[in-house]
């Protein structure tokens, strides 16, 4: 377990790791990765490792498990689907980290690097 109450399960196919499942979460469980090796799947694996997060998040008093997928992952959406979840919500974001360029147009009139060489 980790000390923010989240916990990492992982399934064995012999000496490999088929699949590995993270969470984090009390009141809401969040599912932050389920990860199947591309040799395991449409075996069960995913089914398992889903169907143990449940019961995880049920057990540490969490009654919702929520997960993100990236648009681009289809098949990711038509498992989760087949298993009963929902997309109630859209989720937006926006990088909010100071972005840095390189261009001297994009530099302050005052700043001596934004002159131009030999000025």
């Amino acid at each position: 377990m980790h000390p923010d109450g989240g916990r990492d399960s992982s399934i064995r196919s012999g000496a490999r790791p088929s699949g590995a499942v993270s969470y984090r979460g009390r009141y809401k469980a969040r599912l932050t990765a389920l990860v199947v090796d591309e040799a395991e799947r449409s075996r069960g694996v995913g089914a398992l490792l889903l169907e143990a997060t449940e019961q995880v998040a049920l057990d540490m008093g969490a009654p919702v498990l929520e997960l993100s997928t990236s648009n681009q992952r289809q098949q990711a959406h038509r498992f989760y689907e087949r298993h009963g979840y929902t997309q109630p919500s859209r989720h937006h974001r926006e990088s909010v980290a100071p972005r840095v360029s390189t261009s001297p147009l994009d530099r302050p009139a005052n700043d001596p690097a934004a002159e131009p060489a030999g000025a």
